[in-house]
Order: structure tokens, then C-alpha cells, then sequence
């Protein structure tokens, strides 16, 4: 048996979810955020091993598991702050607490895998190879600065919700470069 076959595993999750989601039958049309996320997760993580012989599940399962922790606890941030923002709310979640904690915990530690998993894949099939980007210069003049704006994009949403949510998704990105 080959090394890489979640790839298949993902492709045959990713259809029949698709499928059964569409037919309304339960779990999948609950939980196909989830589904249709990890499916994407091993599809691009063997398509990565297959072109460079390494991947991210594969060769740095470690790294994998603490990033699926990382995502969850980064997203649980996000869920609160929307207990002042109100920006968004789930459809069609379990009534059973703890089966909707489940679900809740497979949708949010799909993030970070998600996000990483598709920079490797874009970065593996060169398609910004010839692009270049300006980069801010190193130095420690941006840290203030930035930390500031972090700090401001962090309270105002809280304060004024209504009009500055979207500044909560760049929040740690000040604060954190």
C-alpha cells in the first residue's frame, strides 16, 4: 500500500459528502464544512508529496498535530471576540452540546492546516516564482508603530462594534509581525 493515499481518501470523502450533503442525510449536510475541509487538507497535502516527495501530514506529522491545536485556540479568540461583535452566528448545529463541541473543534482546527497546506501547494507548483513583492524593511522602527495599530484594530471593535469589525482580522496581524 502506498504512503500517499490520503489523497485518494480525501477525493472519495470530498464525493461522497458532496453527495450525501446534497441528499440531506445526516451527518453530512451537519458537518460538511468539516468534511469538505479536511478532504481538501489530504488532497493538497498528496498532491504536495506526490511533486516534492514531502509534506506537511507526511514527513512533519508533529508540526501537523501542534498546528491543528494552534488553529483551535486561535480561532477561539476569534469566537470571542464575536460575543461582542455579533458578526456572525452557525446554522443548523447540534442540539447535543457536547457533539456540537466536536463539531466546533473539526471546523476550527482546519485553519491554520488549511492555510499552510495551500501556501505549500502554491508555493510547490511555482506560481508566484517570478512574482516579486516589496518587502517593509527589517527594522525595529516598525515595532512600535505596528503594535500600536494592533493594539487600536483590537479595541475598537470592541467599543464599536457595528462599525469596526473588520478590523478584527487584522488585529494579530500587527501585533504579531
Amino acid at each position: 500500500m502506498t504512503k500517499n493515499i490520503h489523497g485518494i481518501i480525501g477525493v472519495v470523502i470530498l464525493i461522497s459528502a458532496e453527495i450525501l450533503m446534497l441528499k440531506k442525510i445526516e451527518p453530512f449536510a451537519t458537518w460538511f464544512y468539516s468534511l469538505a475541509w479536511w478532504s481538501y487538507i489530504l488532497i493538497v497535502d498528496s498532491i504536495i508529496y506526490k511533486k516534492k516527495g514531502n509534506s506537511l501530514i507526511l514527513s512533519r506529522t508533529g508540526s501537523f498535530l501542534v498546528m491543528i491545536l494552534w488553529s483551535v485556540f486561535i480561532w477561539l479568540i476569534f469566537e470571542w471576540f464575536n460575543l461582542t461583535l455579533r458578526n456572525w452566528h452557525y446554522i443548523d448545529i447540534p442540539d447535543t452540546l457536547w457533539i456540537r463541541w466536536v463539531g466546533y473543534i473539526l471546523a476550527y482546527s482546519t485553519v491554520l492546516p488549511g492555510l499552510f497546506e495551500t501556501e505549500e501547494l502554491l508555493d510547490t507548483l511555482g506560481l508566484f516564482r517570478k512574482r516579486t513583492f516589496s518587502a517593509i524593511p527589517e527594522t525595529t522602527r516598525w515595532y512600535i508603530p505596528f503594535f500600536i495599530i494592533g493594539i487600536i484594530f483590537f479595541i475598537t471593535p470592541l467599543l464599536w462594534p457595528k462599525y469596526c469589525f473588520p478590523l478584527v482580522w487584522g488585529t494579530f496581524i500587527f501585533l504579531l509581525e
